[in-house]
Order: structure tokens, then C-alpha cells, then sequence
């Protein structure tokens, strides 16, 4: 009786693992506004777009969100951000978003630290 139970147990268990292990991790989808080869800002994760550039920039720009829906390109598909942070003004850091739907992060949400971004360079792998 005792070895029907245990080998019940490790049926469930395996069965259970099985289903967290083969269910897909969704991606989430681009922000409105944000075609393939940009890096875009929003205010939240899906809000439309409120910035977005193709290229290198330098500038001045506050974000909470940011997406990386470049294309998959050798050496040109990720985005090193250069930002400060927002609440004490610390800084500079630099981060760096592969490409949608990665592999890797390519969004960043700081929905309580908003951060300034100074600076956008498109390079090879992070």
C-alpha cells in the first residue's frame, strides 16, 4: 500500500512540474507606435508610444518605460542606455536591452524611480 502512494506522489509531482514547465512564456508585445527596428519610450508597459529612434542619440529624455524592438542584426541589435536616475539624481549608469522578444531583457519598466536618459547607442551582444 505504502509503495502505491509514493509512486502516486512522484505521478502527481512529475505531472505537475511537466504543466509549469511546458506552459510558454508570452512576451509581452511591443508599445503601440513602436515598429520593428526603434527603441521606444512609454509612459507604462503597452501605453503608445511617446519617443522613439532608429539610430545613436544624445540628448535629454524621462522615461519609466523603455522597449527595444530592434531587428535581429549582428552587432546592431542592442541598445546601451545611458541614464541617471530620477529620484536622487545618481549616476550615470548604463544598461543594456536585447532585442524583441530577446533572448534577454529588452524593456525596462521603474515605475517609481522614472530615470533620465542621456544617451543611446546601438551595439553587438551585452
Amino acid at each position: 500500500m505504502r509503495t502505491s502512494r509514493k509512486i502516486a506522489a512522484v505521478v502527481a509531482g512529475t505531472a505537475l512540474a511537466t504543466l509549469t514547465t511546458v506552459t510558454p512564456a508570452h512576451a509581452e508585445p511591443p508599445p503601440p507606435n513602436c515598429p520593428r527596428g526603434y527603441f521606444c519610450l512609454s509612459g507604462e508597459p503597452g501605453a503608445p508610444t511617446t519617443w522613439k529612434t532608429g539610430g545613436n542619440w544624445t540628448g535629454r529624455r524621462a522615461a519609466i518605460y523603455m522597449f527595444n524592438n530592434g531587428y535581429p542584426l549582428q552587432g546592431l541589435d542592442h541598445v546601451y542606455v545611458t541614464y541617471y536616475r530620477g529620484v536622487d539624481n545618481s549616476g550615470p549608469y548604463t544598461t543594456c536591452l536585447h532585442y524583441y522578444p530577446g533572448p534577454g531583457a529588452y524593456s525596462s519598466y521603474t515605475p517609481n524611480d522614472p530615470i533620465i536618459i542621456t544617451r543611446i547607442r546601438w551595439g553587438g551582444e551585452c
